[in-house]
């Protein structure tokens, strides 16, 4: 009997999610608001956006590499492997 009751949760939850999901959007889509009221004040034309938007994928690109190279480091340190370039002199 138990896990009938289970299984009648999974519906209220996914109507949670549901919601969850349609302010997520909301939010969204105010931040898009937002954004374009600064486009519209700064006066940036389309080829401006478009290299902005370049450089914020490359900036989040290099800090998710600069992570994950962290990561490695740690790793390696914690098992003593000493064949990770650390950026000290002797490379690989």
């Amino acid at each position: 009997m138990n896990k009938l009751l289970r299984l009648l949760r999974f519906p209220r939850l996914y109507r949670l999610l549901k919601v969850l999901r349609l302010f997520k959007m909301l939010k969204l889509f105010t931040a898009m608001q937002s954004v374009n009221k600064i486009v519209k004040k700064l006066n940036l034309n389309i080829g401006m956006i478009r290299i902005l938007k370049v450089m914020v994928n490359i900036l989040f690109l290099n800090h998710c590499v600069g992570c994950i190279w962290f990561f490695l480091v740690r790793i390696g340190l914690e098992y003593q492997v000493n064949n990770i370039y650390l950026g000290k002199s002797g490379g690989f």
